[in-house]
């Protein structure tokens, strides 16, 4: 990760160099090896660089962090610039969303839809943060740190200590993942796979139980706001099929109050995780730890 935002930096540089903006770098000394396409990281984040650039004003000052916190990479842009109002923040992300005119010009670029599903595709997570108008804006970006042996990534040096997930490894499993996020699952089927597990994906309620039942998984992960039938009803259902007596049931939601929580274990569920989830934290799941 530290040599892609490097890279980026690099990328960026004239830009703000044209604009006479400052670019103020924290980024932690730790490791935070990715499995992910380097290329596409560099994209998400000079995408919102770029965008930082062009709602800042000149002489202004744009931050760019990163640290490893709690199994992911936590990756913020804060500038000076325009800020947004607390609906522009809640929608920012939605399609066709364009937030109040600057100057004539609508600002649905300043989110990226497309940047959203490029995090989405290495499942991770984006959101923004603003004081207000005129306050200046920080967008977040929130991807799982790589904790296996990773076969792609080159920010992970040679003799590198390896932590505990990767000394201890989770025996692989069949596990069926049912999301109808198409980039956070394909990402999430991705992230498993390359952990040697065996990874089967439905996009919605009724798709799940039907490869529940033809592909016989040791362990579900499943989304809550699900199509056709929720999270809560799909594992209320697997939990009253034949044969699926010592099935795990994982939820990794996007729902994070405390009801929630409560009606996944109403529910039949053994583990309500949050997303963007640290893949330690998954794998600690999966093997009932």
């Amino acid at each position: 990760m530290s040599t892609t935002l490097q890279d980026v930096v690099m990328q960026v540089q004239s830009t703000l160099e044209t604009s006479h903006q400052r670019l103020a770098l924290d980024i932690g000394a730790e490791p935070m090896p990715l499995l992910a396409d380097a290329t596409r990281l560099r994209q998400i984040f000079a995408n919102l660089l770029v965008n930082a650039s062009r709602y800042s004003p000149a002489d202004s000052e744009i931050r760019l962090s990163a640290r490893a916190h709690n199994g992911l990479a936590e990756v913020g842009i804060r500038d000076q610039g325009i800020g947004m109002s607390a609906e522009t923040q809640a929608r920012i992300f939605e399609p066709f969303f364009q937030a109040p005119q600057r100057d004539g010009e609508p600002q649905t670029s300043r989110s990226g839809l497309g940047t959203r599903s490029l995090v989405e595709m290495h499942a991770g997570s984006i959101h923004a943060e603003s004081d207000g108008p005129g306050q200046g804006s920080q967008f977040w970006v929130l991807l799982p740190l790589q904790t296996a042996p990773s076969i792609e990534t080159g920010d992970q040096p040679q003799g590198q200590p390896q932590d505990s997930a990767q000394t201890a490894p989770t025996p692989a499993q069949r596990i069926l993942v049912i999301e109808d996020n198409l980039d956070f699952g394909n990402g999430l089927k991705r992230l498993l796979e390359q952990r040697g597990h065996e990874v089967v994906l439905a996009h919605d309620g009724p798709g799940g139980l039907s490869a529940a039942e033809s592909h016989r998984p040791d362990v579900v992960v499943l989304d809550i706001g699900l199509p056709g039938l929720n999270g809560y009803e799909v594992a209320s259902r697997l939990r009253r099929l034949d044969g699926f007596d010592g099935l795990r049931v994982i939820a990794v939601t996007g729902f994070s109050r405390e009801l929630d929580r409560r009606r996944s274990g109403r529910a039949g569920i053994d583990r309500h995780l949050v997303k963007p989830v640290a893949m330690p934290e998954l794998e600690a799941a999966i093997a009932g730890r």
